[in-house]
C-alpha cells in the first residue's frame, strides 16, 4: 500500500514538483525513505543544479540505509563551477544594463537571474529577482511572464497566499489578451528542438542567453533572425487553454495549502480536459480527491446537495476515468452506506497524509471532521436510534460509537441525548436549530483538544510525572 501511495503521488509529476513531493515523502515516511530519496537524487541531478538539495536527499537516503551510497563529488564540483560562471556572467550583464539605464534589458536580466536561481534551488532569491523585474514592465506580456514564474516559485516555497495572489494577477492579464503573443521559431520542429535542448538562438536577443532562460527568451525575442510572432490560431490548440488551466491549478494548490481545516475547504474547479497543462505539478486525480474531501467536509445539511452536484459533474467523471475510487466514495454516500464511505477514505488516508499540500496533521483533522459530519447527517434522519444500529451502520465497535456520539453531544454539535438504559440516542428537535451548522467543526476541534489534554494528564499521572508551573 505504501508503494502504491508513492506511485500515485508522483506518477505524473516532473521537475521541481516531483522533487519536492519525493523529499516530503522521504522525510515523513520511514518505510519509503530510501525509495523516495533515491528517486529525488536522480531527479535533482537530471534537471537541476541544486547542490544543497542533493546533499539533503543524499543524507535522507543514507539514514538507516543498509547499503549507503557515496556522495557524487564530481557532479557537485562540476555544477558549482558552472553555476559560479553563469552567475558572474548574469550579474555582469545586469550591471552593464543598469549603467546604460536600458529598462527592457534590465527587466530581462532580472528575469534571467530569477530563472538561474530557480534552477539552483535558491527559491527565495528566484522570487526576489522575479519581483524586481516588475519595476520594468512595459507590456502585458512582460507582466504575464513574471506572474507565471513567480506564482510557481511561491508555491514551491510554501508561500501559498503569495502564489494565489500571483495566479489571480496572471489570470487578469490573460483575460485582457485576445491572443497570447508567444514567439516561436519559423518551423514547428525547430520550436520543439529549442524546448528540448533548453537553449535559443542568441541572435534573437542580440546577446548571449543561458539555457535556464530559454523559454523566457523565446517569449520576448520578437523580430529576431529566424523567428516570427504567431496568433493563437496558428498553433496547435488555443494558448489560453494551455495557460489558464495551469494558473487555476496553482491557485487551487495555493488555496488548499493556505486553507484552515476549521473552516470550509476550498471549492475545487476541475479541468480534466486540459490536464496536460498542469499534470507535471499535480496529478489530476489529486484534484478529484480534493473535490471529494471538500464536498464531504461541508455542514451536514449541505452534504447531499454538494455530493450530488460533484457526482454529476462531467469534469469530475473525466478526471476519475482511470481511478474510480473517488466516484465510489460519492456513490456510497448517496445510498447512505457510510461504513463503505469511511472505509474507502481510510484506504487512501496514508496517501493523503503524504501529500505535501495536505500533510499528516491536516489530513487527520479533515478525516475526523468528515466522520463527525457523516455521523450527524445519519442521526438527523432519526428521532430515535439504537447505539448498536449506529455501530453497524458505520462499521465501528459499540464502545467507539458511544464515545463518538458522546463527544458530539458534549461539544454541543448534536441535538440529542443518550438513554443509557435503553441504549438509544434520542434526538431533541427543539434544540436542533439553536446552533448554526458552521459551528460543528470548531466545537468538535475544541472537544478533541480537551480530550487530548485529559488523556495526556492521565498518562503523566500514571507515570508519576510532575509538571511545575
Amino acid at each position: 500500500m505504501a508503494e502504491m501511495a508513492l506511485e500515485a503521488l508522483v506518477s505524473t509529476l516532473e521537475g521541481w514538483p516531483r522533487i519536492q513531493q519525493l523529499l516530503y515523502i522521504a522525510e515523513h515516511a520511514p518505510a519509503l525513505r530510501q525509495t523516495a530519496a533515491k528517486q529525488a537524487i536522480q531527479a535533482i541531478q537530471a534537471c537541476t543544479s541544486a547542490v544543497a538539495l542533493y546533499a539533503h536527499a543524499w543524507k535522507l537516503y543514507n539514514t538507516d540505509a543498509a547499503d549507503p551510497i557515496a556522495f557524487d563529488e564530481a557532479w557537485k564540483e562540476a555544477v558549482e563551477a558552472r553555476t559560479a560562471q553563469d552567475r558572474t556572467k548574469l550579474y555582469g550583464e545586469l550591471r552593464m544594463y543598469q549603467n546604460n539605464t536600458i529598462d527592457e534589458s534590465i527587466r530581462m536580466a532580472y528575469h534571467d537571474l530569477g530563472r538561474h536561481y530557480w534552477h539552483t534551488g535558491e527559491m527565495e532569491e528566484a522570487l526576489l529577482h522575479f519581483e524586481k523585474a516588475r519595476d520594468y514592465f512595459s507590456t502585458n506580456e512582460h507582466a504575464l511572464e513574471m506572474y507565471l514564474s513567480a506564482m510557481e516559485v511561491a508555491l514551491y516555497l510554501g508561500q501559498y497566499a503569495t502564489a494565489v495572489a500571483y495566479a489571480d494577477k496572471a489570470e487578469s492579464v490573460v483575460q485582457t489578451l485576445p491572443t497570447i503573443d508567444f514567439v516561436v521559431p519559423g518551423q514547428t520542429d525547430a520550436w520543439r528542438s529549442v524546448l528540448a535542448q533548453g537553449s535559443t538562438d542568441p541572435s534573437a536577443r542580440g546577446e548571449p542567453t543561458t539555457g535556464s532562460a530559454a523559454i523566457s527568451a523565446l517569449f520576448r525575442a520578437g523580430g529576431g533572425a529566424g523567428l516570427r510572432r504567431v496568433d493563437v490560431d496558428e498553433r496547435s490548440g488555443d494558448a489560453h487553454e494551455k495557460v489558464l488551466p495551469r494558473i487555476n491549478a496553482v491557485r487551487m494548490l495555493g488555496e488548499w495549502g493556505d486553507a484552515s481545516v476549521h473552516e470550509r475547504l476550498p471549492t475545487v474547479r476541475l479541468d480534466a480536459v486540459h490536464a496536460s497543462a498542469y499534470a507535471d505539478m499535480a496529478n489530476p486525480i489529486q484534484f478529484a480527491w480534493y473535490a471529494v474531501l471538500s464536498a464531504l467536509h461541508v455542514p451536514p445539511n449541505e452534504q447531499r446537495q454538494r455530493v450530488s452536484e460533484l457526482a454529476e459533474d462531467a469534469q469530475f467523471r473525466c478526471a476519475t476515468e482511470s481511478d474510480q475510487a473517488p466516484r465510489e466514495v460519492l456513490q456510497a454516500f448517496l445510498v447512505s452506506n457510510f461504513s463503505r464511505t469511511l472505509a474507502i477514505l481510510a484506504r487512501y488516508t496514508d496517501a493523503f497524509a503524504l501529500d505535501r499540500i495536505l500533510g499528516k496533521e491536516r489530513t487527520e483533522k479533515i478525516m475526523h471532521a468528515i466522520m463527525s459530519r457523516l455521523l450527524v447527517c445519519y442521526l438527523n434522519a432519526f428521532s430515535r436510534c439504537s447505539l448498536q444500529g449506529i455501530a453497524t451502520a458505520f462499521g465501528w465497535a459499540l464502545e467507539d460509537t458511544v464515545q463518538r456520539v458522546a463527544l458530539l453531544i458534549r461539544a454541543g454539535n448534536l441535538a440529542a441525548r443518550i438513554d443509557w438504559h435503553a441504549q438509544v440516542v434520542e434526538m431533541d428537535e427543539s434544540y436542533a436549530t439553536s446552533q448554526g451548522p458552521d459551528t460543528l467543526w470548531k466545537n468538535v476541534c475544541n472537544a478533541m483538544a480537551l480530550r487530548q489534554r485529559t488523556t495526556l494528564a492521565q498518562k503523566m499521572s500514571a507515570a508519576n510525572v510532575i509538571v511545575r508551573r
